[in-house]
């Protein structure tokens, strides 16, 4: 094998580790995103493209390794793409879907349940594409991911109360969450695709640590070297403010499956990952994360 690698979706808060890591370690990467890169310095090591994964693209003929962390939704495109291109070559993939596929199967909410079914069919549809192309595929699901301050989550949090000194949680957020460093998810990838007990598999990526929003909230604090300051909102008007949300600012994303959610666990058995390939993740860690190089 040789060490020329694709890497889809390569602007994702993933790739802003995992390019530098790939460098780090002897890759030649061909870097492929819908958006502009912030630095145009291709060099002889990295070159990036503004590529849509939606229309009609062919795999450059040097990469034997694709590394998609584009939307899982889209790995399938990609290959059955190659195949009318007639690449009959056979690809190395490590693909990054999401823990949401079993999280939000049985969500009361309707979107949610159609969100974990459309991810569940991209995960089968390119599992039986690379079986029959040959192709040697694993699949990683993370869980909450955070660390670049890109994330929707953890990010969220240390902004609102690096401002404003406080956090607000829901009651009864009793639910456990296992949130897991973006770099943790970038080296995983590359012990995996070094890994031939992964090929065929598919992986839950958690954290080291299992701990409520409660906990996240105070660690926010205590990892920062702040007093933690948490206030518990009633659930009555955290859903008058979904409400708000939903019908007077346009986010239909909101609804009370946020809420029903906070009370249940969420979270990843690394055990088969630490056995196949070493996985090896953090405990968490709350600091305000800092600003990551550009890759490219």
């Amino acid at each position: 094998m040789n060490r020329n690698c694709l890497v889809t979706g390569a602007s994702s808060q993933i790739g802003d580790v995992l390019l530098p890591l790939l460098l780090r370690h002897g890759y030649q990467v061909t870097a492929w995103s819908r958006q502009q890169c912030r630095v145009t310095n291709n060099t002889a090591s990295l070159v990036w493209a503004n590529v849509d994964l939606t229309e009609s693209v062919a795999i450059p003929e040097q990469v034997d390794m694709l590394l998609h962390l584009a939307s899982i939704e889209l790995l399938p495109v990609l290959l059955e793409q190659q195949a009318l291109f007639s690449q009959s070559r056979s690809l190395r993939i490590i693909a990054i879907s999401t823990c949401s596929v079993t999280a939000k199967a049985h969500s009361p909410s309707e979107r949610e349940r159609d969100q974990a079914e459309r991810l569940a069919r991209a995960e089968q549809h390119a599992q039986a594409l690379a079986m029959r192309d040959g192709h040697r595929l694993t699949i990683l699901r993370p869980t909450m991911l955070y660390g670049v301050g890109r994330d929707g989550t953890i990010a969220v949090m240390q902004r609102f109360a690096r401002r404003y000194h406080c956090l607000p949680i829901p009651a009864q957020s009793s639910g456990l969450r296992q949130p897991v460093h973006v770099a943790d998810v970038a080296a995983a990838v590359i012990l995996a695709l070094n890994s031939q007990a992964s090929i065929g598999q598919v992986y839950e990526l958690g954290g080291a640590e299992q701990l409520s929003v409660k906990q996240l909230a105070q660690r926010v604090f205590v990892d920062n070297q702040r007093s933690p300051r948490i206030i518990v909102i009633p659930l009555i008007f955290l859903h008058v403010g979904i409400y708000f949300m939903r019908y007077f600012k346009g986010r239909t994303d909101w609804s009370s499956a946020l809420l029903a959610r906070a009370k249940e666990d969420q979270l990843a058995d690394n055990t088969r990952a630490c056995t196949d390939f070493d996985y090896a993740p953090r405990v968490f860690d709350g600091r305000w994360p800092v600003a990551q190089g550009d890759a490219c």
